[in-house]
């Protein structure tokens, strides 16, 4: 890896298809707000199979979805989250600010 395991909680599976992709997210998510105390890095861009706008379409509505729904109201800590697209989709990047407040 190219950081720290001990400081960085990553997750980058870079080659694996939306479809795969995505429930690796959402437990990054679940990681970074149960267990405070990492740098968590959660990449929701993915370079399997189609370019990569066509897997932002499909990931970036499930990720907005997922942090605006029940479950991750009220999380913070979320860690850096590098994704391919976000202007395309209204209030992701608000959403991502929203759980990751100034210290």
């Amino acid at each position: 890896r190219y950081a720290d395991p001990a400081v960085f909680d990553i997750q980058d599976d870079y080659m694996a298809e939306p479809f795969g992709k995505y429930p690796k997210i959402e437990a990054q998510f679940r990681k970074a707000a149960q267990q405070p105390g990492k740098f968590f890095m959660n990449y929701v861009s993915t370079a399997a199979l189609l370019p990569p706008r066509s897997n932002s379409d499909r990931l970036n509505p499930q990720v907005h979805s997922f942090l605006d729904g029940s479950e991750a109201s009220g999380w913070t800590g979320l860690g850096i989250v590098p994704l391919d697209f976000p202007a395309t989709r209204t209030g992701l990047v608000e959403s991502l600010i929203r759980h990751n407040p100034a210290g």
